[in-house]
């Protein structure tokens, strides 16, 4: 128990005893050790009528004086010996019952009978400094009890008188004691019956403290599980009804333009007042909008009280039924958020106890409202970042190129997490020798950062293959050395393979894959025939760890029809197993898988990763075609960098169907169609995303028009669903397009791949609206058209029939 009190009192430090004096029921004064009031409750102005003003500062025995008008007036000579009292002995003094009257408001008296008690209040070195004065007002229970023992004394002198008639003596003393007895009784029954009120008045105020100290825990709980403002409006609706009472509730919370405020409002408030309320401006004549505005709280009594501040409120008060009602302020840090508001069906006096409430329930408001914010807030960041880095990462991952008889596919899966976006990527492209180089990296971590330094890698690396030809161990330790030198920090995973074609191998059809590996996991070799073994020859140190590490070549040849699996580690690690067991799941999957195309091995794989990704996954597949039968369209054009061709040197196609693709640089594309040509039934252009590219896009499709004659009528058609196409790719993408047209004798065809990987939705056409035709336009007038998925963004296809 003792330990429990102790407890108590050190926990007293958090209780607001200024807070509680105002509240205590029982009228209360503060003085000093002259008598001067110092502090004074709502109680005891209610008491005797007065203001605050009217007793700060003033001394009680002049603003308390006795009665002129009554002679046997004692109550400031017994008031003063009972301070007198206190001050000596530093302990609490009970006075009797005292008549003490007050002045009246309109001059002259009010009877008034008190049971006063004065109390110390000690400072550090146990010296009085304060008194706190009590006092309750009994004057009605003193009447009362007067008028009973007046009837007893009057039973007295009626009995004495009989017994004088009958000849008896009177007994004059005994009578007397009789009379001091009760009166000394009734005293004693005063005290109790004070005492007793006393105790009642406290034990009432306890409770109800208690029970919305409860209540405001239950608030404080369900706040904090609150999801939305949808959520905190349904605890508010709840709570300001078992607390306070209230009829309705919501909360008006300031925009972002700070010229206006929005309501929320609880059900129970008329469906047409909550109309009128959404949205109004911050200066709107009502007492919810000026404490939302100015930080200043209301609470009214009655409508009348109300309106005698806020006129034209008084429409709006009667037809939601309301009389009393608060606003209280929400208070955020270094910022006003809006208000609180609360309306009753009935007029109510407002305590201190009261104000206190709404003012904690208003604070509790506004923690869970700036919780909501501040997770809004790191989601909508974390979006963002995530958004950059997978908009960073996926436009360095640009499209393979397609040459000899090789067919490279990508896929970039991200992981489940937006903030799991890191550094991983995949490369292709050709050397200066005509060789094709293939890279997968992982830079370690998972943030903007690891997605910005794999951009640093992925550039250094090609700008250092591309320069100096070196074999791939060469070229990794040429890397590792730069990115030392030049500051760019970071751990990193490589794998860079080239596959080269020497004379004896062309003449075999076969091919080397010449490949090293800086502490990657090892790629996966599917040849025909043969189990999928992983080529897991000496892996060297991750780049960032040495500079200047010996690193290792190794090679393998690979046979027509042989398919190398690169891939990052997202796709085999898993928390519930090894890398080994990751790595032999692998295996197993892409031998079931590698009964069709590429693309449907890599996209068979992540399929059956499906949601279980927990990383960036980025995979590469190359598959060697056969060179000893017609080389397919995917296979890709037998192309030389250094003289790739343009739309002016393409030379003619081999027959009517679909042709090879030819890429053409934007900048090398004429205004005009003038020009002589070949036949050129497939070609592909690069557009930057500028507004700048439609216009490009149009001249090119023009061009390709003029040259196969085509009628004027598809040529234009073509031309304005391309300008519509293109230009929804460069609206919503984040890198360069990718526009090819191709053309049979009864069909022109347009694809124009972009990055973004939303699917374009016909909608119903809107007269009213200033966009959103041009898809409208391209299902008007195109023969077909439609939208295929890519392993990056998608491709809408458009085609017109002759």
């Amino acid at each position: 128990m003792r330990r429990q009190v102790e407890d108590l009192v050190a926990g007293a430090g958090d209780v607001d005893f200024a807070a509680a004096f105002e509240a205590t029921p029982t009228p209360s004064l503060i003085l000093d050790r002259d008598a001067v009031i110092v502090a004074v409750n709502s109680a005891a102005l209610r008491a005797v009528a007065r203001t605050r003003s009217d007793l700060i500062g003033r001394s009680i025995f002049d603003t308390f004086p006795d009665n002129p008008e009554d002679p046997d007036a004692l109550g400031s000579t017994n008031f003063k010996a009972s301070l007198d009292r206190v001050l000596q002995t530093a302990r609490p003094d009970t006075m009797a019952l005292q008549k003490y009257d007050v002045p009246a408001p309109g001059g002259g008296f009010l009877r008034r009978w008190w049971s006063p008690v004065n109390i110390p209040l000690l400072d550090e070195s146990g010296q009085v400094r304060w008194m706190l004065h009590r006092s309750e007002e009994v004057t009605s229970y003193v009447d009362e009890r007067l008028q009973a023992t007046t009837a007893v004394e009057a039973d007295i002198e009626a009995d004495a008188d009989d017994d004088a008639v009958a000849g008896r003596a009177a007994e004059p003393v005994a009578g007397s004691a009789l009379r001091t007895a009760r009166a000394d009784l009734q005293r004693a029954e005063s005290d109790l019956y004070l005492r007793g009120q006393e105790l009642g008045a406290a034990l009432r105020t306890a409770r109800r403290w208690a029970e919305q100290q409860a209540g405001l825990v239950d608030i404080a709980h369900s706040l904090g599980e609150a999801q939305d403002e949808d959520a905190v409006l349904k605890v508010i609706a709840r709570h300001s009804t078992s607390l306070l009472g209230a009829s309705g509730s919501g909360l008006c919370l300031r925009e972002p333009d700070d010229a206006h405020v929005r309501f929320l409002i609880t059900d129970t408030i008329a469906a047409d007042v909550r109309a009128a309320v959404q949205l109004l401006p911050r200066d709107h004549p009502l007492p919810i909008v000026h404490t939302a505005a100015t930080g200043e709280a209301h609470f009214h009594e009655d409508l009348a009280a109300t309106v005698a501040r806020f006129p034209e409120a008084e429409e709006l008060y009667t037809a939601a039924d309301t009389q009393a009602s608060a606003s209280a302020p929400l208070r955020g840090h270094g910022r006003l958020l809006g208000s609180l508001a609360m309306a009753f069906s009935q007029p109510r006096t407002w305590t201190q106890q009261d104000r206190d409430l709404v003012n904690a329930f208003a604070a509790l408001i506004t923690q869970a409202l700036e919780r909501l914010a501040a997770r809004d807030g790191e989601r909508a960041a974390s979006a963002t970042a995530a958004r950059f880095s997978e908009t960073l990462q996926r436009s360095m991952l640009t499209a393979p190129p397609q040459a000899d008889y090789l067919q490279v596919v990508v896929r970039y899966a991200p992981a489940a997490a937006e903030s799991q976006v890191g550094g991983d990527w995949y490369d292709a492209y050709r050397t200066p020798g005509g060789s094709t180089s293939l890279v997968i990296g992982d830079v370690a971590g998972h943030d903007q950062n690891a997605a910005a330094t794999m951009g640093q890698l992925r550039n250094l690396l090609r700008g250092i293959d591309h320069a100096t030809g070196e074999p791939p161990a060469g070229v990794l330790s040429a890397l590792d050395r730069a990115a030392h030198d030049l500051g760019v920090n970071a751990l990193a995973t490589v794998i860079l393979a080239r596959v080269e074609q020497p004379a004896q191998h062309l003449a075999a059809g076969t091919r080397v894959l010449r490949w090293s590996n800086a502490g990657h996991p090892p790629p996966l070799l599917l040849q025909p025939g043969a189990a999928p073994r992983f080529l897991d020859a000496k892996i060297d140190l991750m780049v960032g760890i040495d500079p200047h590490t010996a690193r290792t070549d190794h090679e393998v040849v690979l046979v027509p029809g042989a398919t190398v699996l690169f891939y990052t580690d997202g796709l085999i690690e898993r928390r519930d197993a090894s890398l080994d067991e990751g790595l032999q799941w692998l295996a197993g999957a892409a031998r079931e898988l590698n009964h069709g195309t590429p693309e449907e091995l890599v996209d068979g794989l992540l399929e059956l990763v499906g949601l279980q990704v927990e990383d960036d996954v980025a995979l590469l597949a190359l598959y060697a075609h056969p060179e000893d039968a017609l080389r397919p369209a995917e296979a890709g054009a037998n192309l030389d960098p250094r003289h790739e061709p343009t739309l002016s040197s393409a030379g003619p196609a081999d027959d009517a169907g679909p042709q090879t693709a030819t890429v053409v640089d934007v900048r090398d594309v004429d205004d005009h169609c003038e020009r002589e040509q070949d036949d050129l039934s497939d070609t592909v252009l690069l557009l930057d995303p500028d507004p700048a590219a439609v216009r490009q896009a149009r001249t090119f499709v023009h061009d390709y028009c003029c040259h196969l004659q085509t009628s004027e009528d598809i040529c234009d058609t073509l031309t304005l669903l391309v300008s519509e196409v293109v230009t929804n790719a460069i609206s919503h993408g984040r890198s360069q397009a990718r526009l090819q047209v191709s053309s049979t004798p009864s069909t022109m065809r347009v694809e124009v791949s972009d990055d973004d990987s939303r699917l374009p939705v016909l909608a119903p056409a809107d007269p009213d609206a200033l966009g959103g035709r041009g898809l409208a336009m391209v299902d008007l007038l195109a023969s077909a058209w439609g939208v295929r998925e890519e392993a990056i963004g998608k491709t809408v296809w458009v085609e017109l029939h002759a």
